[in-house]
């Protein structure tokens, strides 16, 4: 049990803190917020200490309840985090839990205490305290949790042995100590985020499975919204529906309750469509009635300027002192065809089946609805989003892949709030479920001026590609695509090849599928001799049979089952395409008989000229997109089979020790965050990336003994700050091959750069070969990526590039290489020696790793690696640092309290309506490196309100 040290210094981890003051969803679904104690809580934290049942005083206090509470209460002393953190969780007004460390004297350890309200015990309080402390713990350089637990307090033997941290334990005279190791390999952030996937699963279903539902703001006119919204219940659910009316005692024959608290029974859901200015009292209302949950159709919130992006913040502060979740605001609406809930205004209801849509914007969730209907697709739940001020994509795409009905997922977004908690939850996501996204705009990543090559490659909408590549999540190029997509993935598997059988009965319709599977990089193989015996026993003999295989005009409708099944079972293809024009001149032909159900081989039929089909084979109105949609699905299965690879391992690395290097070096590093070289060559010397034979110099004297002692030909360079492109300053001197040179070349770089030259680095010249460059960028608004592309000095106008969100695998590094267009030059171009590339997939994946594990790698940029059958090497290599900020692993979009910071459930800007603000802002974006505008682009997004 920790004791109190009175020896803390308050104030001065005051910015750590305040990361960790916002909401937090428990394992029921109820938010909760989570702040660090202060003096407004003295009272509250007595109350709850006085209120304990003899049990849990007990298991807190080893024994009978304190005579003396104020040590454990005395807020000054819980502001160090070198010393003593504690952390509250508060239910509303109520104080439900206290977490707190004390760090033991002289040690680098602290010992933790817990004590959770008897209500609210076995919901995940004690569970989000511990990780909160810990991840504070380990910013204050503290290397253990320690406790000692009765051997009886079994709840709270779990939670230390379950966090996801390193644990020893053992048994002494009746207690269990426990040690948490915070400085190895630990689970903790994948145990927080599947804890975080149940509370948010949870906190969903009083949506999306209620069974009650009330709407506020029908009133009387029969054209509003609300009446509109009133009607589609009445129609569609399963459920009870009330109807909340400060004034009217009846709406459309249902007797109406003049507060939701007059209600006979608490509904699972509130809609909400009365004027902006009376939402948030009516959800307050909601809330003290105990409603879970509501969907705001009311616009004039964040999207309408400063005075609604306050209503929006106030809306989401009442929500939270209940522990309710909100849909919206400014949103359509959801619906829920499993629960038969059509809880938005639109005029048709949606037809039950297996598709799930989420919207950003209201408008185009309208087309998606009716599109989606217009093609008999059938949907399992559709949640227009709106200002995302608090339910988000990633809240449902958890629930999603947790819903039996669903079997594709389809986003339209605007913006990626927090990309890195985007690209876990997608990630995991996307193993069990097909997810296709249309973002709209263009990356917010070039915003920052970019510092070097690396970042300049990085800077625009490839990013995107790189977070949807990284998840699985296939990204469409327009509504239709992501509909297409959808029709295909929803009954079928994704292929698990590229190889694509075309199948028709006239040539022009196939050559144009031919052309566009060359241009999506699938590939129309040629069947083999035998298949294509097989075949002719079916078909006549002039039918072409290699691959487009075209049964000619008198094709019949067996003739096609025939070929059809037989390509199927053949084992040659992995997808297959139909394209089949009604040649007859009289009546339409008979219909094609595609029932593609149970099949292995992913197919999709285009039916022209008034063509005809009966079957479960997806229908595309021509060739070109029904290609589109199956490379994209081939992308997801090539995706799958990435996955399944093992991911980069570098057993020679102590990432531990490079991260703590990396912070030492950072209190070092030039004022720009860039490292001197030498500390940059050591940092890649402990990643195990082979770097060209290198030594630092200060004097003439000293350039000429280490150039003789590395060996001639040499190069120097001139070690001066604020240079990133050596070259381009004149930085640079090569093809130094004697020791009068070295001295001639000392000189002019000093005469070049006077009292600005630090020192100089002596380096090996390495010989000719072909210049890559091989990067990372810790990107804000993307999260860390990996860059490999054509390197030296054209590296931004080449633009011949592959970016990776890290940690890559072995294969993806490999893809990577071998997508560039400069690929050919290292396999032996015209009579060139070839190149191996497996050094420089090995320098990818060490670069993801780095990446991925040492957040204080603010950019990298090794420019260039030199490739050459000798071996790959690093010549020049540039490395920036930053503080990496300590923040929690879960929380919701939204904080409450004054100054506090966002949770980042869904965004990572603490203004709920920086998103929507952002949305309206079309404007040239200059992106610079440090020595010029590298070019001018235009950031584009869509600004759809709901109506």
């Amino acid at each position: 049990m920790p004791t109190i040290d009175a020896g803390g210094r308050p104030g001065s981890s005051a910015t750590v803190l305040e990361r960790f003051d916002r909401d937090v969803l428990l394992a029921t679904g109820r938010a909760v917020r989570i702040r660090p104690s202060g003096d407004t809580d003295v009272a509250a934290m007595r109350s709850f200490y006085e209120s304990l049942s003899d049990r849990s005083t007990y298991f807190r206090f080893f024994g009978l309840r304190p005579a003396l509470l104020d040590p454990y209460i005395d807020p000054a002393a819980a502001l160090d985090i070198e010393h003593r953190v504690v952390l509250l969780a508060y239910d509303g007004d109520e104080l439900i839990g206290i977490g707190e460390y004390i760090r033991v004297p002289g040690r680098p350890e602290a010992e933790v205490a817990f004590a959770v309200a008897d209500s609210h015990q076995h919901e995940g309080v004690a569970t989000v305290l511990l990780e909160d402390l810990a991840l504070i713990a380990r910013a204050a350089g503290l290397t253990k949790l320690v406790a000692e637990t009765l051997a009886t307090n079994d709840a709270m033997l779990v939670v230390f042995r379950s966090v996801g941290l390193v644990t020893r334990s053992w048994y002494d005279a009746g207690q269990i100590h426990v040690e948490l190791d915070l400085t190895g390999e630990s689970l903790l952030e994948d145990r927080a985020d599947g804890r975080d996937w149940v509370a948010a699963v949870a906190s969903l279903r009083p949506i999306l499975e209620a069974r009650h539902v009330v709407v506020i703001g029908a009133g009387r006119d029969p054209s509003s919204v609300g009446r509109q919204i009133l009607a589609n219940l009445r129609q569609t659910f399963h459920g009870r529906v009330s109807v909340v009316h400060p004034v009217v005692d009846d709406v459309d024959g249902i007797a109406t309750a003049r507060r939701v608290g007059d209600l006979d029974a608490v509904p699972d859901l509130a809609v909400v469509a009365v004027p902006a200015a009376h939402v948030t009292d009516v959800v307050e209302q909601c809330g003290r009635a105990g409603v879970r949950a509501a969907v705001v159709i009311s616009a004039g919130f964040a999207e309408a300027g400063d005075d609604g992006v306050a209503r929006e913040r106030d809306l989401i502060r009442a929500a939270r002192r209940h522990g309710m979740r909100i849909v919206g605001p400014n949103c359509l609406g959801v619906v829920s065809t499993g629960v038969g809930l059509d809880a938005t205004f639109m005029r048709h209801p949606l037809r039950a089946g297996s598709i799930a849509i989420a919207s950003q914007s209201g408008g185009v969730g309208i087309v998606l609805a009716d599109e989606a209907a217009r093609r008999d697709l059938g949907v399992s739940t559709f949640v227009s989003m709106g200002n995302k001020a608090d339910v988000s994509g990633n809240d449902l795409l958890r629930y999603w892949v947790d819903d039996p009905a669903t079997r594709v997922g389809l986003m339209y977004l605007e913006s990626i709030g927090n990309p890195l908690r985007f690209a876990r939850v997608a990630r995991a996501a996307s193993r069990r479920l097909p997810l296709v996204a249309l973002k709209s705009g263009r990356s917010e990543a070039g915003r920052r001026g970019a510092r070097s090559h690396t970042a300049a490659l990085a800077a625009d909408d490839a990013g995107i590609d790189a977070l949807f590549a990284h998840t699985g999540v296939i990204r469409a190029h327009s509504l239709d695509h992501l509909l297409d997509i959808a029709a295909l993935l929803v009954d079928q598997p994704a292929p698990s090849g590229r190889r694509v059988a075309l199948v028709g009965n006239t040539g022009g319709p196939l050559i144009l599928a031919a052309d566009a599977a060359a241009a999506t990089h699938l590939d129309v193989v040629e069947l083999s001799g035998e298949l294509q015996d097989r075949l002719r026993a079916f078909v006549p003999d002039a039918a072409a049979l290699a691959n487009p295989i075209d049964l000619l005009a008198t094709a019949t409708p067996d003739q096609y089952r025939t070929v059809l099944d037989t390509i199927a079972d053949s084992g040659e293809v992995d997808a297959c395409a139909v394209i089949h024009v009604n040649l007859a001149s009289h009546a339409a032909a008979a219909p094609l008989p595609l029932d593609w159900s149970d099949r292995q081989v992913t197919a999709a039929a285009v039916l022209l000229g008034g063509a005809t089909a009966v079957g479960s084979m997806p229908r595309y109105p021509t060739p070109e997109r029904a290609i589109a949609a199956l490379s994209s699905a081939a992308d997801r299965g090539a995706w799958l089979a990435s996955v399944a690879s093992e991911p980069f391992h570098a057993e020679d690395v102590d990432l531990l020790a490079l991260r703590h290097r990396a912070r030492s070096l950072a209190e070092h590093s030039e004022p720009n965050g860039w490292l001197a070289p030498s500390d940059t060559f050591e940092l890649l010397s402990a990643l195990g990336v082979p770097v060209a034979s290198w030594a630092v110099a200060t004097t003439a004297a000293d350039c000429v003994r280490q150039a003789q002692r590395l060996g001639f030909p040499c190069v120097l360079k001139a070690v001066v700050p604020g240079i990133v492109h050596k070259t381009e300053a004149g930085a640079v001197i090569c093809g130094i091959d004697n020791a009068a040179a070295a001295r001639r070349a000392v000189r002019e770089l000093q005469q070049r750069f006077g009292s600005q030259l630090h020192h100089v680095l002596v380096q090996q010249q390495v010989g000719p070969g072909p210049e890559l460059l091989v990067g990372g960028v810790r990107d804000p608004a993307i999260g860390p990526l990996v860059v490999v592309g054509a390197g030296g000095t054209a590296a931004e106008v080449l633009r011949d590039r592959s970016v990776m969100l890290a940690p890559v695998s072995d294969r993806q590094a490999r893809a990577g290489v071998e997508r560039l267009r400069m690929y050919p030059l290292l396999t032996g171009f015209r009579g060139r020696p070839s190149i191996p590339t497996e050094p420089i997939i090995d320098i990818v994946g060490r670069v993801g790793l780095l990446m991925a594990t040492v957040p204080e790698i603010a950019e990298l940029d090794l420019n260039p690696v030199i490739g050459a059958s000798s071996g790959t090497v690093v010549v020049d290599a540039r490395i920036a640092l930053s503080p990496a900020p300590v923040g929690p692993l879960r929380g919701l979009r939204v904080s409450t309290g004054p100054g506090s910071r966002n949770g980042d459930n869904s965004s990572s800007t603490t203004d709920p309506a920086a998103e929507t603000r952002a949305r309206r802002d079309v404007r040239p974006l200059s992106i610079r490196t440090d020595d010029g505008t590298m070019g001018v682009r235009s950031v584009i997004s869509v600004n759809e309100e709901a109506p």
